[in-house]
């Protein structure tokens, strides 16, 4: 995804449906069938991952998309493949202000694919309320442990996928809506996350437990002072259960403090995170996130019940939650979390890795094509704001 085609597109008051780069054609074509997508956008890619022409195979396959747009490594040059044209030879001759497509809060902005189902991936739904409320509360909620002031910036490194709903939402739109400089990482790598951390001046890093390992490792064998990242005031761990002694570990070494949430697609993503001050609690990811100024009956719930072998229940009240699951056949809808859940006390639990989340709490959970079940169950202040 590119930043500003996502927010282009959405100006335009179409919905942004973002796809893995590693994609094969017959992937990309069940996407953009699924979708309903009647243009896809590529960057042109590498010999290696020839983007552009895995796009025009897979828009063959799909006649319902239409127009081919390519991204060229060099903006002047031609279409790399046939029936294509390239993003400058659309926005030629394009005036440089253009009207904003008046969306309505309950529509969709952003269709994000997850496997986290049986079957096929599914689109979840996600509306301009669920993306912008998520995104400053994840702008909100780190906010303490960084600088603040009219002549200070943050920067935050990015190195997970735009694609992804945590590099989207969490980092990109919630480091736009703080004002945030943003450095954009291609693909992870140790020694290139050091260096940035000091040649940018880094303050805020999200990653996945992996990613900590490898530069806890690093970080070791190059026997790293803590004050080479003294400009790093506040890490965020997701995706998968922390091990708590490569926290305390890395907590120790690079002299910064750890956050650890947890979320979905479904959730856009942000469903619980530890708070900035508050001591946080190893091996767990903090309460279910909370706006300040909701009313009571609008501040998030969220319970997750599992039993080993059946369905579980799985439930939040939140403008900054909803979605609404976009598929064609009736399914029954249950999400993976493969080997990470929750339980009442907010712990993430590896234990169980047959564990399966179903929605519930009053949601239909069966989902029809092209169809928003609303959630009439929760407080009135979330009905329209909450479906599946």
């Amino acid at each position: 995804v590119c930043s500003s085609d996502l927010y282009g597109i959405l100006r335009a008051g179409a919905v942004v449906v973002p796809l893995n780069v590693l994609l094969k054609p017959r992937e990309i074509a069940y996407h953009l069938a699924d979708s309903d997508a009647v243009s896809l956008i590529v960057f042109e890619g590498t010999p290696e991952l020839p983007m552009a022409a895995m796009a025009r195979t897979a828009c063959d396959e799909t006649p319902s998309c239409r127009d081919l747009i390519v991204i060229p490594v060099d903006p002047a040059a031609p279409s790399p493949v046939d029936r294509a044209i390239t993003l400058g030879q659309l926005m030629h001759g394009q005036a440089p202000v253009t009207n904003t497509y008046p969306s309505r809060p309950d529509d969709t902005a952003v269709m994000l694919y997850t496997s986290g189902t049986t079957g096929q991936p599914k689109g979840a739904e996600l509306t301009h309320l669920n993306m912008t409320m998520n995104a400053s509360i994840s702008r909100d909620i780190m906010l303490p442990a960084l600088g603040v002031g009219v002549d200070h910036q943050n920067v935050s490194l990015v190195s997970l996928p735009l694609f992804h709903s945590t590099g989207q939402t969490a980092q990109m739109n919630a480091g736009i809506a703080g004002g945030y400089r943003l450095v954009l990482l291609p693909r992870f790598d140790a020694a290139t996350v050091l260096r940035l951390f000091q040649s940018e001046r880094v303050n805020c890093w999200v990653g996945v437990p992996t990613m900590y390992w490898a530069l806890l490792q690093l970080a070791r064998q190059q026997q790293l002072d803590a004050s080479a990242v003294a400009s790093l005031r506040l890490c965020v761990s997701g995706g998968a259960p922390m091990p708590v002694q490569l926290m305390r570990d890395f907590e120790a070494a690079f002299g910064v403090r750890i956050l650890e949430g947890y979320g979905l697609s479904e959730t856009s993503p942000v469903a619980c995170f530890n708070q900035v001050y508050k001591p946080s609690k190893p091996g767990t990811v903090g309460p279910p996130i909370v706006r300040p100024f909701s009313p009571p009956t609008a501040r998030t719930s969220l319970k997750v019940t599992v039993e080993p072998g059946s369905a579980s229940s799985f439930s939040t009240f939140s403008t900054a939650f909803g979605v609404t699951r976009y598929c064609f056949p009736p399914v029954r809808m249950t999400a993976n979390m493969g080997s990470a859940f929750q339980d009442n006390a907010g712990r993430a639990d590896a234990r169980r890795p047959e564990a399966r989340v179903i929605a519930g709490g009053g949601w239909e959970s069966t989902c029809f094509p092209r169809a928003r079940v609303p959630n009439a169950y929760g407080p009135p202040e979330c009905r329209n704001s909450l479906q599946f």
